[in-house]
């Protein structure tokens, strides 16, 4: 479970105004120590090999490794405002830990917890924010009977006073729920149901129902009509299926009834989440998605126990399309507002191989990179005078029709209305084989009082190879496997140029991009592209 899903990274302190050591004083104190009566489970388990850079005093996320900062605790650091600040905070290390094994595991999960409390044991805005502390009490009771059981009384009593302090500070919270987003909302629910479902101190069954409730309303509001989730970015469908089955398993582990809510909605986030993956079972890199989830997808969908059947799927609120034939997937944004700037931005994989790519999202901290990534140009999409759309003029549509066995998306958006008078209509086909994927771009004013600089780009995985062929006019691409493909256009300078690509978050990797560039002069301009296998 990561403490930082369902909202962009912001670590901004709770809205409530709380005076430090008046409110500290308030969330009361544990005379007899904790008594728990089990423990959630560990549903996805963690990487032995990041548990071992852990026990050796570093983070891995995705390949990049940060040292464990015992100083600072990455506050007011570039680390900050990463994924390392929440899983450090919020102990995602621990499955981690627990799945290396060994005395060394359980000394280091004491020593960091231990190091943790002599700095933050009592009330911190910033530590404690309502997303943090949920992820940080439930990750510390999953790993509890593994590490702490066996810990001197003298921790486990110092770990429990913390843990009280912070269960009542998540309380205190959802009962200023007015203060709180969705987000941490849902946060604070769910991790108070878990824990009194375990807690015998804790639990209060009239109240437990009452906030299982006001968890299906949170989900209601996180969610959009289609099931997708309203922050738009397709990786936070992993993290709330993930929550949304380990709820259910406490609700059986501890004898309580699960509500039929949870499977209806579970199951629809993870056939929307399995829709969404190309065929190398990972996501498009749209709205701050990130690669590299293969694994927890293969494990949500097996816990599941789901039969999915990937077929052509369309959901107007979410705002993502999907086409698939043969073994061609095309997954398109519709241009909806998001975090990223992407209307009508696609991403073209064949097999295990992806073509046709975003340039990802940038996580470590560099806003610049953060910003130039989340633009148009860094989309394969067309963008006008190099200017940004207006996502809150966009007004996308979007649908999806099957003609003899082929696929056809149509969209359209007017973010480019506002500077332009412009609307842009994009259609791509995939034929039934899913060799041939053509497209049309077409652009239309009310007024041309000048020439308007249109661009069309195309970024390419940085394991894809492309060179110019037959007097530039196409475009020769090969995959790591050798299979071939050409692109062709019919109108425009065709133009093979440097780019990026970011899909783990973290390093910026060369590739390249297809570029077309074309003047518009008259009221409307179309353009036809296709990629054909060879």
């Amino acid at each position: 479970m990561t403490s930082g899903w369902l909202k962009s990274l912001s670590h901004k302190a709770a809205q409530v105004k709380i005076l430090h050591p008046l409110y500290n004083v308030s969330l009361g104190s544990l005379e007899n120590g904790l008594n728990f009566n089990g423990f959630p489970p560990d549903l996805f388990g963690g990487d032995a090999g990041r548990g071992r850079w852990v026990a050796n005093g570093s983070l891995d996320i995705n390949g990049l490794r940060v040292p464990i900062d015992f100083d600072h605790w990455y506050i007011d650091a570039q680390t900050q405002d990463t994924p390392f600040f929440d899983k450090l905070h919020g102990f995602e290390f621990c499955a981690e830990l627990k799945s290396l094994g060994g005395e060394v595991s359980r000394k280091t999960l004491r020593n960091i917890t231990e190091q943790w409390l002599n700095k933050f044991e009592n009330y911190n805005e910033l530590i404690w924010s309502p997303m943090l502390t949920s992820a940080r009490l439930v990750n510390w009771m999953m790993i509890y009977p593994y590490a702490f059981e066996t810990a001197p009384d003298e921790f486990q009593n110092r770990l429990q006073t913390s843990f009280y302090k912070q269960y009542m500070h998540l309380k205190y919270h959802l009962s200023k729920s007015q203060s709180l987003d969705v987000f941490d909302r849902f946060a604070c629910l769910w991790a108070i149901v878990i824990i009194q479902s375990y807690c015998l101190d804790l639990v209060d069954d009239i109240e437990m129902q009452s906030h299982l409730q006001l968890i299906q309303g949170a989900v209601d509001d996180i969610s959009l009509n289609d099931g997708g989730l309203v922050d738009r970015n397709p990786q936070n469908l992993i993290e709330m299926a993930k929550a949304l089955l380990l709820l259910k398993q406490v609700l059986k582990q501890t004898q309580k009834q699960s509500p039929l809510w949870i499977d209806k909605k579970s199951e629809t986030i993870i056939r929307i989440l399995s829709a969404l993956t190309h065929n190398d079972k990972d996501m498009p890199l749209f709205q701050g998605a990130t690669i590299k989830n293969k694994d927890d997808i293969d494990k949500i969908i097996k816990i599941a126990s789901l039969r999915l059947r990937r077929h052509d799927v369309s959901l107007p609120d979410y705002g993502y399309s999907a086409i698939r034939k043969g073994r061609t997937s095309v997954i398109i944004d519709h241009g909806h507002k998001g975090e990223h700037v992407s209307p009508l931005a696609f991403e073209m994989g064949y097999a295990g191989n992806r073509i046709v790519v975003n340039c990802g999202t940038y996580l470590k901290g560099d806003h610049t990179w953060s910003e130039s990534l989340a633009g148009i140009n860094a989309h394969s999409t067309l963008s006008i005078d190099n200017i940004e759309p207006k996502q809150i003029f966009c007004n996308a549509k979007a649908s999806v029709e099957n003609v003899n066995g082929a696929s056809l998306f149509v969209g359209s958006h007017e973010g480019y209305v506002a500077d332009h008078s412009m609307t842009h209509t994009r259609r791509i086909f995939l034929d039934s084989k899913g060799e041939d994927l053509r497209g049309e771009d077409l652009c239309v004013r009310n007024i041309a009082i000048k020439p308007v600089p249109i661009t069309l780009r195309f970024h390419l995985h940085p394991l894809v190879k492309a060179s110019m062929i037959d007097d530039h006019s196409k475009i020769l691409i090969r995959l790591p496997t050798g299979s071939g493909w050409n692109f062709q256009c019919s109108m425009g300078d065709i133009k093979l140029e440097d780019s990026v690509y970011c899909g783990g978050g973290f390093n910026i990797r060369k590739s390249q991009q297809i570029c077309v560039s074309i003047p518009m002069d008259d009221l409307n301009l179309q353009m036809k592209w296709a990629f054909k296998r060879q």
